[in-house]
């Protein structure tokens, strides 16, 4: 039995039972022809296969939605057919590889967000998408770090952010359907610029460390310890492993300067304060997109103590979990002070006690000669450290409880009314026409004849009418003590105001909503506004509880 294939527009012939991989740059047809002879007779059969090859998105090119985007009609409300221009593919689209029957016209919702470097300045060409959901698609943000994406609400999905050389990061976003709703503001940082070649066939300890980082809180720098005969695996995308025998290792912290919170990987566990957390990363990985690395022996890892923690103390330790965009408990780190450096080792205090750990003590942490001999060329007596050990790459977290002050109370609710409200159930009426007292509101209701429907009239209807206004109730008559400030962020159509106070007695504040949407076009109908207040406190470092195993993410003992 003889068989033969062939495709045409330039591939030619290829194995019947085989497969060939094209790459078009733009979208082309392909037809297949296949034959085959069975008993002296041929039987052919054809078959034509297009790709529809989108370009790729382009910053400098998109269009800003607002000078695009077209009004919406008054007689209807269709959320997905007044923002569907967004994945539009007519013209430059916004949001492109948009599977069909992806998105469902009666969950449509709109995430909003804006994207900076660590300086604040605005990052362009950042691909922006939902984590393990490629139907909906993708889109970029544009020259001024913005980006608008369509997707289906109604619950917590993950938005992935990425960038060549740059960190990835989570961001856990709540979207309601025919809602917009605004991220809060996320930074992207490149990867550390020291890069260090590690040979897995190495017969000593070998050194790999950061740059040394600098801002208010002090000065720092990671270095990781490789055991002799350390291999790196990756987990290639198809499941398969690769072992590699030599890797570039690099360490990249997040935790650096006043944009160091809007960078990190994801969202931090609530009882976890902010406090430094790094990406350890391998070159050979990033590349193939690999998220799993791991190593045949625990690497120690050291960061200056520049918050100055006690020796002896415990170190709550998380690693980022890419695949469930979570955090995950590790095994606990130790604070370590070097007290002295005797014959070429670092003597370390692992309890506080001011003196050198026994042998046993540096066993039970899994410490060896060769790591003191390394500690010892590496730092200074006096030097103080935190300690962990990693046995694959990912990002890490080393954070600490947080306490607030017992004078700390929660904001006050808020109410749900607006000032301009129809009828609300506080409001009392005149005699003859409708006359809301409280509202300032006057209204008249006329029967249409031969049918069981009114015609309804409301001055609150008027253009230019505060119905789009509400107050709402900063603080009461007693104010806590320790109150830093208050903030007050308002999210309507799109767009998202956010306020600063001072923590007063009897202090309240009125919104008016312009009644436009982020787009600039006038909204029709009923609109939700999502209202939070937040009440800032000092907050301080509290005991881990480590009494139950890993301590991340716990709340204090």
């Amino acid at each position: 039995m003889g068989q033969s294939a062939n495709i045409d527009n330039g591939v030619g012939n290829v194995a019947a039972s085989g497969s060939i991989q094209v790459s078009p740059s733009i979208t082309m047809s392909y037809k297949l022809t296949a034959s085959a002879t069975i008993l002296g007779s041929t039987i052919t059969t054809s078959e034509v296969v297009t790709i529809d090859v989108v370009p790729p998105l382009d910053p400098n090119n998109m269009p800003n939605p607002e000078d695009i985007a077209p009004l919406i009609d008054p007689t209807t409300s269709n959320f997905f057919k007044d923002n569907q221009f967004l994945i539009d593919n007519q013209g430059q689209p916004i949001q492109v590889n948009v599977q069909p029957n992806a998105l469902q016209e009666n969950l449509a919702a709109i995430i909003k967000g804006e994207v900076t470097d660590r300086t604040g300045n605005p990052l362009p060409g950042v691909r922006v998408e939902i984590k393990e959901n490629n139907k909906l698609g993708y889109t970029v943000t544009r020259n001024d770090g913005q980006f608008d994406l369509m997707v289906n609400g109604g619950g917590s999905l993950v938005l992935q952010l990425s960038k060549p050389n740059y960190l990835t990061v989570h961001r856990h976003i709540d979207t309601d359907r025919h809602q917009f709703s605004v991220a809060e503001s996320i930074v992207l940082i490149p990867l550390d610029s020291q890069v260090t070649t590690i040979s897995a066939t190495a017969s000593s300890m070998q050194v790999a460390r950061s740059t040394m980082v600098s801002d208010v809180d002090g000065d720092r720098q990671v270095t990781m310890l490789f055991p002799p005969s350390t291999t790196a695996t990756l987990e290639l995308k198809n499941g398969e492993l690769q072992t590699l025998s030599t890797y570039q290792v690099r360490a990249t912290e997040y935790t650096v300067g006043d944009t160091g919170p809007q960078a990190m990987p994801g969202t931090l566990p609530p009882q976890s304060g902010y406090t430094y957390a790094v990406e350890l990363s391998l070159d050979e990985a990033i590349n193939v997109g690999s998220n799993k690395v791991t190593f045949n022996h625990a690497i120690p890892v050291y960061v200056d103590n520049f918050i100055g923690f006690s020796a002896g103390g415990v170190a709550p330790v998380g690693w980022y979990d890419y695949a469930s965009a979570s955090w995950v408990p590790a095994e606990d780190g130790r604070v370590v002070d070097i007290i002295a450096i005797n014959g070429g080792q670092a003597a370390l205090d692992v309890t506080g006690g001011g003196v050198a750990a026994t042998a046993t003590e540096l066993a039970e942490l899994n410490i060896n000669s060769d790591e003191l001999a390394q500690l010892a060329s590496l730092y200074t007596a006096g030097t103080s450290l935190v300690r962990f050990q990693v046995n694959h790459f990912t990002p890490y977290d080393i954070n600490w409880p947080i306490a607030l002050p017992e004078t700390a109370v929660e904001p006050p609710e808020l109410d749900g009314e607006n000032d301009g409200q129809e009828n609300p159930s506080r409001d009392c009426f005149g005699f003859g026409s409708i006359i809301e007292c409280q509202s300032q509101v006057i209204g008249e209701s006329v029967p249409i004849v031969g049918t069981p429907y009114l015609l309804n009239y409301r001055s609150s209807r008027a253009k230019g009418y505060g119905k789009n206004r509400f107050t709402v109730t900063l603080t009461g008559n007693d104010v806590p003590i320790d109150l830093l400030r208050v903030e007050l962020i308002v999210n309507v159509a799109g767009k998202k105001t956010t306020q600063i106070f001072t923590p007063t007695p009897n202090q309240t504040t009125t919104y008016t909503w312009d009644g436009k949407d982020s787009y600039g076009r006038d909204v029709y109908g009923p609109v939700t506004a999502n209202v939070t207040m937040v009440y800032h406190y000092p907050a301080s470092y509290a005991r881990p509880n480590f009494s139950l195993g890993p301590s991340f993410g716990l709340p204090s003992s």
